[in-house]
């Protein structure tokens, strides 16, 4: 009995904290590995701006015009998302859970 609080301890730990930083780093390599030329991404600093050219591991970002940064493919956090295209997805779940609720 005294062994099985240690092991659902680890057990939570698990489920809690490593499982999903396993996750968030798998989808930020998927993410790495399909990122194009023309795709508007952040980087981890917070930058915005337009990849033009895409080399092994290093990623040149079109920060403004005929400004571009050489920086590490790792340094890409995201794709910028349009805050119109935000605004549309919310209108159609706000829709969706009217819908739901009559």
């Amino acid at each position: 009995m005294a062994i099985l609080l240690p092991v659902a301890l680890v057990g939570a730990m698990y489920f809690f904290l490593i499982r999903p930083q396993q996750q968030q780093m798998k989808q930020h390599r998927k993410l790495l590995a399909t990122i194009d030329v023309g795709d508007e991404v952040v980087t981890s600093s917070g930058i915005y701006g337009i990849i033009t050219e895409i080399e092994d591991e290093i990623v040149w970002l079109e920060v403004a015009q005929e400004l571009e940064l050489k920086l590490a493919r790792e340094a890409i956090q995201r794709l910028a998302v349009d805050p119109e295209v935000e605004e549309s997805d919310v209108d159609e779940l706000e829709e969706i859970s009217e819908d739901e609720d009559a």
